[in-house]
């Protein structure tokens, strides 16, 4: 693979891992899955944290609710991920980004 020379550090391993993902995901349940694996925790905490900001800059509790609401439902898309993927695929991709993390590790310890 030579357009991966060029990249060094943690962009290689999340590329490393993307690959490996496009290989797994080949009907649009499983890459449904994989997404709402992926994006789950950034949503969650990211809009506990924006509702948290917002009802503590305009004093309204109304953005605490928003903030629960979105925290809640990343915990629902994980539920939904989880039952997506299906115990197989959810093993399968948690071995290859362990693999790749030792790979990555040990490459950042010869370097």
């Amino acid at each position: 693979m030579g357009g991966d020379k060029g990249k060094v550090g943690f962009c290689a391993l999340a590329d490393k891992v993307n690959k490996a993902f496009r290989f797994i995901a080949r009907s649009m349940r499983i890459k449904l899955g994989l997404f709402l694996l992926v994006i789950n925790v950034p949503f969650g905490y990211g809009g506990a944290a924006i509702g948290v900001l917002l009802a503590g800059a305009l004093n309204n509790h109304f953005w605490l609710k928003c903030g629960t609401a979105a925290y809640i439902l990343s915990w629902v898309m994980l539920g939904a991920a989880t039952i997506l993927l299906g115990r197989d695929t959810k093993n399968f991709a948690t071995n290859i980004v362990r693999r790749k993390w030792r790979a990555w590790r040990k490459m950042r310890q010869g370097a």
